[in-house]
C-alpha cells in the first residue's frame, strides 16, 4: 500500500509539473504574439 502511495504521489507531482510547463508555453506564446502585434490575441 505504501508503495501505491508513493506511485501516486510521484504521478501527481509530474502532472503538476507538466501542467505549469503547458501553463508556461502558453504565457510565452501570448507574449510573442503580443510583441509581433497579433490582433487576434487580445
Amino acid at each position: 500500500m505504501l508503495r501505491a502511495f508513493r506511485a501516486a504521489r510521484k504521478y501527481r507531482v509530474v502532472t503538476v509539473t507538466h501542467d505549469e510547463c503547458a501553463t508556461i508555453t502558453q504565457l510565452q506564446t501570448i507574449s510573442n504574439a503580443l510583441v509581433s502585434g497579433d490582433p487576434l490575441v487580445a
